[in-house]
């Protein structure tokens, strides 16, 4: 099936904005096959939603995990996947078989708007000092961001190497930052928000091109 192709000279600066405030608020976990050893799922989600009701831990293949705990909801694994092994705990929820989401679908539109995303043009600045990624962006609505993640804007330094990310930027605007590279990895850092760590209200995830 082929997939449809989403330009930019069909869709204007104000649905894109919407596009990127909607999949912001897909917050729960969606993966193919997992195999995990003392994982944690929701231990920050508050207040709890009611028990054995929250999807927030989806499965659309294998599940292979030992330990851990699913604090916020259920985990649920597509009637089709294989429970090899389960043994996480859900404390607010129950393990069952299901399918909340679509994964090919899911797919199909996050491959599309990747390449949407990824044909934006940047209106955004970045320089590495002492090791930590400086995003600077001035408008109010969208800050465009792209990185090579193997190359910072040409200092040779990766983005597993960094020791912080500080976004600069009104705190109104969305922010997208579109990372190209074929094997992309982040190190142990925290992200800031014009020099304050970042909250769950103002980072959410970064939008990858790939």
């Amino acid at each position: 099936m082929g997939m449809p192709i989403i330009t930019a000279s069909t869709t204007t600066r104000e649905q894109a904005i919407t596009d990127l405030i909607q999949s912001v608020a897909l917050e729960k976990t969606a993966l193919s096959h997992i195999l995990n050893a003392d994982y944690g799922v929701g231990a920050g989600i508050t207040p709890l939603p009611p028990a054995n009701t929250d999807p927030s831990f989806v499965m659309g293949g294998n599940i292979n995990v030992t330990a851990g705990s699913n604090a916020s909801g259920n985990t649920i694994i597509d009637p089709d996947g294989t429970v090899i092994s389960y043994t996480m705990g859900n404390p607010n929820g129950i393990f069952t078989t299901g399918r909340p989401v679509d994964f090919a679908e899911a797919e199909r539109y996050l491959k599309c708007a990747s390449n949407f995303w990824g044909s934006l043009e940047s209106n955004g600045t970045g320089e590495v000092v002492y090791n930590q990624l400086n995003l600077t962006g001035y408008d109010e609505t969208l800050n465009i961001f792209s990185l090579n993640s193997s190359n910072l804007y040409g200092t040779g330094i990766s983005l597993a190497q960094l020791n912080g990310i500080n976004i600069i930027a009104p705190l109104s605007a969305t922010i997208l930052i579109n990372v190209s590279g074929t094997a992309v990895q982040y190190g142990s850092y925290q992200i800031f928000r014009n020099g304050t760590a970042a909250t769950r209200e103002n980072a959410h995830m970064p939008l990858l091109k790939g």
